[in-house]
Order: C-alpha cells, then structure tokens, then sequence
C-alpha cells in the first residue's frame, strides 16, 4: 500500500484495494490507523525551481545531547528548515534547509547560531543538482517525470 502511495499519494481506497489486492475496506482501516498513529504522513512536494528557494543546503552540526531533543525540534520548525534529524555520525545533527540564494546559507547559519548558541555547524554542503527525492525522478526543473519505488522490503 505504501509503495503505490509513493507512486500517486492521491489514489482512492478503490484504486488502492486493487493495485494490493486487499479489500477497500480493509485499505480504508489500514491507511485511517496508520494516518491516525503517524506511521504514515502525507506530504505534499513542489518543485523547487518554482519554489522561490532554489538553494538545497545541508549543515553537519553539533549540540549537547541534553539540548538535542528542544534544539532539534525548534530548528525543525524554521521555515527555510525541510529537515532536522539527529543522526548516528561524527556530527550528531543533519539539518537540509531550501534557501532563496547562495548568501542566504550564510544568513541562515548565522540566525541559527544567534537562535541556538549551544548549536555548532561543523559542516556545510550544497546540492547543486537533485535527481531523484522521494523515489520520483526530476527533470532539470525539479517537477517528477517517473517514479521508483523505495521497496525497503524487497
């Protein structure tokens, strides 16, 4: 079910019974307790070169890990921010922002240090180009024009 929502989020319980070959009621309470529990999350992409932030950034940081849950949790909130996630490396924080131009990294960085003095951008990098984002295949522009399924049971 998860696989043919990646390819199309908008399909209806009747599409979705038949590409699973489970009954529509069972896709309308299987999809209602996973939306209910957050196990899944819909989410809903834009191109990014009509996005007005064309600029992918990823900063690698450091935070004391007794500030990493408040600290992360309100970077997460930033608006430039797309994603915030503590991670199991060298650098403990990934944060993945779209900006509106390339001096806009800096100030992003820099209002990020004012917010959150604890914070340290150890790192930083630019995607230049994004090919793929969710399974789906970009044209130059950032619009999908296939998909390949993320199968992690496969």
């Amino acid at each position: 079910m998860l696989i043919a929502l990646g390819a199309d989020g908008r399909l209806g319980y009747g599409e979705l019974a038949e590409l699973t070959g489970m009954s529509e009621s069972t896709v309308r309470r299987r999809l209602g307790r996973m939306l209910r529990e957050g196990t899944v999350v819909p989410r809903c992409e834009i191109a990014q070169s009509v996005s007005g932030f064309p600029t992918f950034v990823h900063y690698l940081a450091d935070v004391p890990s007794t500030e990493l849950a408040h600290v992360g949790a309100s970077i997460a909130a930033v608006n430039e921010v797309r994603m915030c996630a503590a991670i199991a490396a060298r650098h403990g924080l990934l944060i993945t922002a779209w900006v509106r131009s390339l001096p806009d990294t800096r100030r992003l960085e820099a209002h990020l240090a004012e917010r959150f003095p604890h914070l340290v951008v150890e790192d930083r990098r630019l995607t230049l180009a994004n090919p793929k984002r969710m399974g789906h295949l970009l044209d130059t522009e950032g619009r999908s024009i296939d998909f390949v399924p993320m199968d992690m049971w496969s």
